[in-house]
């Protein structure tokens, strides 16, 4: 979906008024609150997007918005790229590279060029895939064989309907489905596993093929192959660092076109050279891959707050291991996914020594020692600006100068007052965990023998929440996603391919979203810039479906008919039911009932679930019925017209 911004000026017209002759007409002038009679003016930035006045009424812009269609990219850049400036094209992808034009402009990379470093490698396959540089020609895109070629049709198991040929072909007798095969990888290894692939129906509508990659349950990559029929294409899964030997590789295909049929020929593993600018014997973009893989977040040697928020993130976050070392025990905790390759874990810190935080997978290892630092309200300065924590975080307040001292702690009131929450008397730092939202003040007061001394500290507490884990919206539609726990003081980090906004209203945020992406997005709601994270989730798009692949699985001797429909979601997160009404006469479930609900549970891996309906003998139309797509009850898709 594109939504357009008024553009004024398409047309220089002859004869048009411009009083000081600056290229600017004085309508324009007068609507942007320039001056008509100042030449001067056109050369000016007064949104500081880099577009002089002149460049921005030529490109049909706003001189005071350095993003006119709130896309995401600035003018300027649009401008200089090719994209348009004035129309939200930010999910758009003119070059057909895979990446959408806001992701071009984050990687910097060319829109409308699909390989802006011109290595054979689109920019695409190395963001995605190999992890090199899209903007330094450093891999020779020329595989070179490592073990010997794999017949698609040797698969082990599979999902959905496959059939084979003579000629060792696999190919798909439905629109979903994935294929395992037991391969041995080389000894020496391999740097991806090619998967040729073709459209194997001939009247077929696409020609694409949405592809994603699992070793022994691992996922590796997603990618889209374009491959029409009569042709083959290989798509190129980079792989991470595994022992030789034999491992599982699935492959799943990703389809909700009727009429598309996948054909494997066959898989073999390869490697790839390339450029060796500091002569150490690794390619190029090995290297940029090593660097790219794990980042993680600066840690701290002492932290105010416990738990402590660990982000990063990590090409392998799937099988991430976040483990901790404390005085007394060990522990492990799991890493939730934010954006991309992004995670994050809240780890616990020791009241009484220092936390060895490690993080491993299958090529990182770091560790970090942490303490839990007390909060020492005499020597912080929160009076007038408040520090800002999460639910659920605790503070370790410190008593004066280790003397006995009265902690006191109470809540804003909304009436300018404060209302008591609890008060204790300590010598040595304790820990104190703030549950609930408000703003607080926290007083430390010690009795001396010839002065009382007191020191207060403001702390905020926040609570922002999304509504559930996985919400579902429905792909190529506009949703709304009502998030009453939300904090609208919060900021809300996005995929890329993930198109928000945000109102906020007396009943909490509400979320805008839309996204053509057929996969997993993440949302992140933040303390401020570089703050904590208070909570993360995946949205999951799901297909709008009706169920097609209609076959008559068995005739009768009544003549009736057992027909089957295959509903294919894609994707069914966890609280999704799905309601089917018969409305034409003749026809039932198998069951014999006219209405029917499913849950989560009965649709397979690939999001596919086999209707199985009984035809009366005689009856002439199809098994129409109407579906109705909820989760946790807020309808999410119906085919029912209004």
């Amino acid at each position: 979906m594109k939504e357009q911004v008024s553009r004024h000026n398409l047309f220089h017209a002859v004869g048009m008024v411009d009083e000081d002759g600056d290229g600017l007409p004085d309508w324009w002038e007068e609507k942007y609150g320039l001056d008509p009679a100042d030449a001067s003016d056109a050369a000016l930035d007064p949104d500081g997007d880099g577009l002089p006045n002149l460049a921005e009424f030529r490109a049909g812009t706003n001189p005071h918005s350095p993003d006119t269609d709130c896309d995401g990219m600035p003018d300027s850049w649009e401008t200089a790229n090719g994209t348009i400036p004035f129309l939200a094209d930010g999910l758009e992808d003119p070059d057909g590279d895979g990446l959408i034009n806001i992701e071009e402009f984050r990687a910097g990379t060319n829109p409308i060029i699909a390989d802006t470093d011109g290595d054979g490698a689109s920019d695409y396959a190395e963001l995605r895939n190999t992890r090199g540089n899209p903007l330094v020609a450093d891999i020779y895109w020329t595989p070179v064989a490592a073990g010997s070629t794999v017949a698609g049709a040797s698969f082990a198991a599979s999902t959905g309907t496959w059939r084979t040929d003579a000629e060792g072909v696999a190919y798909a007798a439905e629109r979903a489905g994935s294929l395992t095969w037991n391969l041995a990888l080389p000894e020496g290894g391999a740097d991806a596993l090619a998967v040729r692939v073709g459209q194997h129906n001939f009247y077929a509508k696409t020609d694409s093929f949405d592809l994603s990659l699992f070793v022994d349950g691992l996922f590796i990559s997603r990618q889209v192959v374009s491959a029409p029929y009569g042709t083959s294409e290989d798509a190129y899964f980079f792989l991470p660092e595994i022992p030789a030997g034999g491992h599982e590789f699935r492959l799943v295909w990703h389809n909700w076109e009727v009429n598309a049929f996948l054909a494997v020929y066959d898989l073999r593993f390869v490697n790839f050279g390339g450029p060796d600018a500091n002569g150490d014997g690794v390619a190029d973009w090995k290297e940029h891959r090593a660097d790219e893989a794990t980042d993680v977040a600066d840690l701290p040697l002492e932290s105010l707050v416990s738990p402590l928020c660990v982000e990063g993130r990590d090409l392998w976050r799937d099988v991430l291991e976040v483990e901790v070392v404390y005085p007394e025990t060990n522990a492990t905790f799991a890493a939730v996914k934010t954006i991309g390759d992004g995670f994050y874990s809240d780890i616990p810190l020791s009241e009484d020594g220092i936390a060895t935080i490690s993080l491993r997978d299958r090529s990182l290892s770091e560790s970090f020692n942490v303490a839990w630092k007390p909060f020492d309200v005499f020597a912080e300065d929160y009076t007038t600006n408040a520090l800002v924590i999460r639910t659920g975080d605790a503070l370790k307040i410190a008593p004066y100068e280790s003397a006995e001292s009265e902690v006191s702690i109470s809540v804003a009131d909304g009436t300018n007052g404060w209302m008591s929450v609890t008060n204790w008397t300590e010598s040595v730092a304790m820990p104190y965990v703030f549950e609930v939202e408000g703003i607080y003040l926290v007083s430390v007061a010690h009795e001396g023998l010839v002065f009382d001394d007191t020191a207060y500290a403001l702390v905020e507490v926040v609570r922002s929440r999304f509504p559930k884990r996985n919400p579902a919206i429905l792909m190529d539609a506009d949703e709304t996603l009502a998030c009453p726990e939300l904090s609208p003081r919060n900021l809300i980090e996005h995929d890329s391919e993930l198109q928000l906004s945000a109102e906020v209203s007396g009943e909490g945020v509400k979320l805008s979203l839309l996204t053509h992406a057929d996969r997993d997005l993440g949302l992140v709601s933040r303390l401020d810039e570089g703050g904590a994270i208070s909570d993360a989730v995946q949205v999951t798009p799901v297909w709008a479906d009706n169920g097609t692949y209609y076959r008559v699985a068995e005739t009768y001797p009544d003549g009736s008919q057992l027909v089957e429909v295959s509903l294919l979601l894609g994707a069914v997160p966890e609280g999704t039911t799905v309601n089917l009404e018969i409305f034409v006469s003749g026809v039932t479930f198998e069951d014999g009932t006219r209405t029917k609900t499913l849950t989560a549970a009965d649709f397979d891996e690939n999001g596919r679930h086999v209707i199985s309906f009984i035809k009366a003998r005689g009856v002439t139309t199809s098994v129409c019925h109407r579906t109705y797509i909820y989760q946790d009850g807020k309808l999410i898709y119906t085919n029912k017209e209004n």
